[in-house]
């Protein structure tokens, strides 16, 4: 919980109570969204895909549900359970790699888009410095949304392509579309994307 919030909180009649059990709330889905893929649910990524959202689609995020559902389906296919999800990095052997954050952004397409500045390291330290971004889920889940609207763009407003061309393309990227698209039907229903 930011700090401004717990003064506030704190300030206002029961504030400390209220105060006291939104940080045990957080700290409870924060350690579960460190056990398994189930809490990539927690109030902590869905905040900061709520925020994501807005910083990226602005009003029209308010009347579409899609970038969010895509944000979290997206989460769900790439979160490795094994690691803190601010320890989420991935895809390192690959020549744009490496891949960080909750949504495994990739490094090549971060500079593609102009989410990261390279600063004239070489290839190494790139990797090094990028690697470090994992830390930052406020980061990730801002870049995560602008290179999901990117594919989107691309696809021309076909979120199922969408969903592939955020993880590339090829036979991989198809089995990750069916996997995203499983998971959405079983967490938004049968027309989680439909307009």
């Amino acid at each position: 919980m930011p700090g401004w919030l717990r003064v506030l909180l704190v300030a206002l009649p029961g504030g400390l109570a209220i105060a006291a059990a939104a940080e045990a709330l957080v700290m409870y889905e924060w350690t579960e969204a460190r056990k398994s893929t189930k809490g990539i649910n927690c109030w902590a990524i869905r905040s900061r895909v709520v925020t994501a959202i807005f910083r990226v689609w602005k009003q029209a995020a308010l009347a579409d549900p899609r970038p969010f559902r895509a944000m979290m389906t997206i989460a769900n296919n790439e979160v490795d359970p094994r690691l803190p999800l601010d320890a989420q990095v991935g895809d390192a052997a690959l020549g744009g790699g490496p891949s960080v954050g909750p949504w495994q952004v990739y490094r090549s397409t971060a500079i593609g888009l102009g989410l990261y500045d390279p600063k004239g390291q070489d290839v190494d330290a790139q990797r090094a410095e990028y690697a470090k971004l994992a830390a930052d889920l406020d980061w990730c889940a801002c870049a995560a949304a602008v290179v999901l609207k990117s594919k989107l763009e691309a696809a021309r407003g076909d979120w199922s392509d969408a969903i592939r061309r955020y993880n590339g393309s090829g036979p991989d990227a198809e089995a990750y579309r069916a996997r995203a698209l499983a998971f959405a039907e079983s967490q938004y229903g049968g027309k989680a994307f439909a307009a």
